[in-house]
């Protein structure tokens, strides 16, 4: 028979784009919350109900063992890596949908590339 567990962890995160969790439990609810300001939602499961607003987000899903495989492919709970792909999870996006210095980086980066790129074909 299986029994409920409640779990809450409180992490610090630092330069992650994306957080994910699998559903391996029968009956799977998971909320979270952040002052992250911009979340994107992916994967098959989409929370159920969400609250977005300048100081972050509150978001809780609910999937059934029915609505996952995520049990057969991960049957002690631990993820296995090879050739089959991932299980479908519950997952949230933290990326900054615009960001200027990401940007002109982003730029300079592709722009000393190019010149590089030009000056190894000029010498040919």
């Amino acid at each position: 028979m299986d029994k409920a567990m409640a779990v809450g962890i409180k992490l610090n995160l630092l330069g992650m784009e994306h957080l994910s969790v699998l559903p391996v439990g029968s009956d799977n609810t998971l909320k979270r919350s952040s002052t992250w300001p911009h979340p994107s939602f992916a994967d098959a499961f989409l929370p159920r109900e969400k609250t977005i607003s300048e100081q972050g987000f509150d978001a809780t899903w609910r999937v059934s063992s029915l609505a996952t495989d995520a049990q057969a492919r991960f049957p002690w709970g631990v993820a296995h890596t090879g050739a089959a792909p991932c299980a479908a999870g519950m997952v949230v996006n933290l990326v900054d949908p615009v960001n200027p210095a990401a940007l002109s980086e982003r730029g300079e980066i592709w722009g000393a590339v190019h010149r590089a790129h030009v000056r190894r074909h000029r010498l040919v």
